[in-house]
């Protein structure tokens, strides 16, 4: 859809959305990106999933950017605004998807916003139950707050050990309380395809105590 001056979704048009500035600070840089996001205001409204830039989502950019990633090829799933994927500077590529088309237009413009700072970043439309069609592997596969809905958790970790290198790692923050709503799937499929998988509670700082951090490899 057009983001000139027609609605996004059902619920949001254009002046919904605001652009914030956030300074990220990498191992060896500093560096500040724009990230198009919806107000606050929202974060109550259903449709405003994979539209925000979520607390879940900025504490996974803070994880990578301590991570090694110069030279790495890297996912994020899910990703909705992309924050965190702009954490990566270095990388070799970085890969920012999501279903909706109206998503992947807001990464779109993220994309833009950034590409004087980070060039070498993409979206693509990635549909968790046709992961098969893809033949890319990546060295990080990174997300935040997709641990929610039951009948998503099966599709989502194929994809992950898909697309997963064989020395890969995949990172994911999550809020505890929507993970449990879903954490049989989650060790029923960590079972099934046969990964590797660390849960660690983030307990540092009033908002970080309401999250867990997935630390995921390939057997």
């Amino acid at each position: 859809m057009s983001y000139e001056g027609e609605g996004m979704s059902n619920l949001f048009y254009i002046n919904d959305y605001k652009i914030i500035d956030k300074e990220v600070h990498r191992k060896n840089e500093n560096y500040m990106i724009h990230i198009k996001t919806l107000s606050p205001d929202y974060r109550n409204i259903d449709d405003c999933i994979g539209r925000m830039l979520w607390e879940g989502e900025e504490i996974l950019g803070n994880f990578m950017c301590n991570e090694f990633v110069e030279g790495k090829r890297i996912l994020e799933v899910g990703a909705g605004v992309g924050y965190a994927s702009f954490c990566c500077k270095g990388a070799k590529e970085i890969v920012i998807s999501d279903y909706l088309d109206d998503i992947l237009q807001l990464e779109q413009d993220n994309i833009e916003l950034n590409k004087d700072v980070i060039p070498n970043v993409q979206s693509i439309k990635l549909d968790w139950f046709n992961v098969d069609l893809l033949s890319e592997k990546y060295d990080y596969i990174i997300g935040s707050e997709i641990f929610y809905t039951k009948e998503l958790v099966d599709p989502l970790m194929k994809t992950i050990s898909f697309l997963l290198k064989k020395n890969g790692k995949c990172l994911i923050v999550n809020n505890v309380l929507r993970y449990l709503n879903c954490e049989k799937e989650y060790y029923d499929a960590i079972q099934k395809y046969q990964l590797k998988a660390e849960l660690i509670p983030l307990s540092e700082g009033n908002v970080c105590c309401t999250y867990n951090k997935f630390i995921i490899t390939l057997n």
